[in-house]
């Protein structure tokens, strides 16, 4: 059972990693969920989650970024 578990959640981390693959380097639009330490969390459309520092955004704003794979972040 929990090698089962183990391959299962293996197969999920890469089938999320080859999807946010797909908007690297592309424009997206964000929404700021928090602000914590400097850093915006914000979750995308597609519900992306990522870090990114905070500029001039608010909790509830919406805000383009251009996605790279250091600002993915992991649940």
């Amino acid at each position: 059972k929990n090698e089962r578990v183990a391959k299962l959640l293996e197969l999920s981390k890469t089938l999320w990693e080859n999807y946010t693959t797909k908007f690297i380097g592309k424009h997206i639009e964000v929404l700021v969920e928090k602000i914590k330490d400097g850093y915006c969390y914000a979750r995308s459309g597609n519900y992306i989650l990522v870090k990114f520092p905070q500029n001039k955004e608010k909790v509830g704003e919406k805000t383009t970024i251009l996605l790279e794979k250091t600002l993915i972040q992991s649940e």
